[in-house]
């Protein structure tokens, strides 16, 4: 019996929080944070998780980084720093039909602390990739997680939640996967 929190190909879907063109320049380690991005995008890519981009306010802050090569229907903006402020957000996210979500993105402190917080309000299990996860100020960063952690949310890595959907060697597509690129130290 699998419980809410067990992370599985069937119900997880990967959120990617604000990783746009305009925040580049001010997140701390916004590279390994782009780096582990890309190798969660294509892992879930390789195994078929949805994934959703969210894109804080594009008229100032322009569009997803070119990188983790979202497709048109996966993106949404917003002006709420919660995604599920967003009537359309909230309606993708829960149209997906997935329990689990994993969360990774930018600023910790902002965006992404307060849809997650709304996302375990709402009943979902949230894991935090925290290697590509980031904010403008290390403090900031940590305080989130710990806040966000208080709250129910699980904190990760994205080895550790792309090892989790596979769960063994034998898995479909487990080899293909071994030759993605990882995430740098």
């Amino acid at each position: 019996m699998s419980s809410h929190r067990d992370l599985t190909i069937q119900n997880s879907l990967v959120i990617f929080c604000d990783l746009q063109v305009g925040f580049q320049k001010s997140i701390l380690h916004i590279e390994e944070i782009l780096d582990a991005a890309l190798f969660l995008r294509k892992s879930a890519r390789l195994v078929s998780i949805p994934c959703l981009f969210s894109e804080q306010w594009p008229e100032k802050y322009s569009h997803v980084v070119d990188t983790l090569e979202a497709r048109e229907e996966e993106i949404f903006s917003k002006r709420t720093f919660s995604l599920m402020g967003s009537p359309t957000a909230s309606e993708l996210v829960v149209s997906k039909k997935r329990e689990c979500i994993i969360f990774a993105g930018v600023q910790s402190h902002i965006c992404v602390q307060q849809s997650v917080l709304d996302l375990l309000a709402n009943g979902f299990s949230v894991f935090l990739v925290t290697d590509a996860m980031g904010s403008r100020r290390s403090i900031e960063h940590t305080m989130a997680l710990e806040s966000m952690k208080q709250e129910g949310a699980i904190i990760s890595t994205t080895e550790a939640v792309v090892f989790q959907w596979f769960r063994s060697v034998d898995a479909p597509y487990f080899e293909e996967f071994q030759h993605l690129k990882r995430p740098q130290q």
